[in-house]
């Protein structure tokens, strides 16, 4: 008899290989490699236990997806939720390239909340 699918392992899957994309040119080796995955794998399942309480204040969301993450944000925040879509992945929304499209929009944002 066949062992059931795991229903985690396309999303493990997705994340690995994400992972190795990242890593895979950076010359690590195998040890560092296992260990940045021990710890990717690690943080996973902190954030899948987390329940995070209601913020009361407005929230400014810069997502390397869908502005539909957004709604997933609606139950925990109180204010508005003001969504700005970077043309990026997810693991590579802190990478040069995604930086300076989040740059201005923050900036933005800063210079309204200080009139």
């Amino acid at each position: 008899m066949a062992e059931p699918a795991d229903a985690t392992q396309p999303e493990d899957d997705t994340r690995a290989q994400a992972l190795a994309d990242e890593i895979g040119d950076a010359s690590l080796s195998a040890e560092t490699v296992a260990r940045i995955s021990a710890t990717v794998e690690h943080s996973g399942r902190l954030r899948d236990r987390f329940t995070p309480d209601r913020f009361g204040g407005d929230l400014l969301l810069c997502t390397a997806g869908p502005k539909a993450l957004a709604d997933e944000s609606t139950p925990y925040v109180g204010g508005r939720i003001t969504t700005h879509e970077i043309a990026t992945t997810h693991f590579r929304i802190m990478r040069p390239s995604a930086l300076t499209q989040i740059g201005p929009v923050l900036a933005a944002a800063l210079a309204g909340a200080n009139r």
